[in-house]
């Protein structure tokens, strides 16, 4: 099921997220030109971009059935029933 992919992808980036991270802050915590202040400030940034990423890009779910929850996320079509009917007359009119 792709969702169950998608959770464990999830979960895998995370775990990776927070391995980084705890190789990463003792050493810069050891820096003079950074110190602790600097470390916190700096992944509390990144975590206020992270925020405004994804109340941007992400679409509300709630109250939506399983199905609808897809069609939120589905990939975009290029060509509407619409065009393919154009297509369709214009061929018609060449022969």
């Amino acid at each position: 099921m792709l969702t169950d992919s998608a959770i464990g992808f999830c979960f895998l980036v995370l775990m990776v997220t927070l391995m980084a991270q705890s190789f990463t802050i003792p050493s810069l915590f050891d820096l003079p030109a950074i110190g602790v202040k600097g470390v916190f400030l700096g992944y509390a940034g990144i975590q206020a971009l992270v925020c405004v990423f994804l109340f941007a890009f992400l679409k509300e779910t709630k109250g939506l059935t399983n199905a609808e929850k897809k069609m939120v996320y589905a990939p975009i079509k290029t060509t509407s029933a619409a065009a393919d009917t154009a297509v369709q007359k214009a061929k018609d009119e060449e022969t």
